[in-house]
């Protein structure tokens, strides 16, 4: 799916660094049981969704620790570049959002324990503070591990990728 969308190489490579960071945080961080990753492009409406799902530890159970605040306030401290890892560890997700959200134009949407955010256009066109739009997820919606789903451009832009990473 990742060859086939744009034309600009560089934006390929773009998305291609960006899946293969979130599928590379499930196995090293989440300690999951069960994991997936599922996509779908709509050509007529010009865009790709994919999701990654693992029922692995949740972003907030695994930032408590380190971060005060709600599960929506751990989530969003997650894409800020928290983490429950030491201090010599890059920002993966932080570095992944900026590069789907910033560099590929593309909406991000992170659901975690019953914590939730979204950023990109859509959380921007509602309002979101600091390109970050926060829910909290109420019982029955709570998410036993995380998901992460992006909306993506079938047209990429070309991104240099380092001006992305930390």
């Amino acid at each position: 799916m990742c060859k086939n969308m744009g034309k600009q190489a560089g934006g390929r490579s773009a998305l291609v660094c960006a899946v293969s960071e979130l599928v590379d945080n499930m196995y090293k961080h989440s300690q999951f049981t069960h994991a997936l990753v599922i996509g779908q492009r709509y050509d007529y409406k010009g865009f790709a969704d994919i999701s990654f799902y693992d029922d692995g530890m949740a972003a907030p159970r695994s930032l408590k620790a380190r971060v005060n605040g709600s599960p929506t306030d751990l989530v969003c401290a997650a894409l800020g570049g928290a983490s429950a890892k030491d201090e010599s560890r890059g920002f993966g997700l932080r570095t992944t959002f900026d590069l789907f959200t910033s560099g590929l134009g593309a909406d991000f949407f992170v659901a975690s324990g019953a914590g939730a955010s979204c950023g990109g256009k859509e959380a921007s066109a509602y309002g979101g503070k600091e390109g970050l739009l926060a829910y909290k997820l109420p019982g029955p919606a709570k998410i036993d591990g995380t998901l992460i789903t992006v909306r993506i451009p079938l047209e990429l832009p070309a991104v240099n990728i380092y001006d992305c990473i930390d």
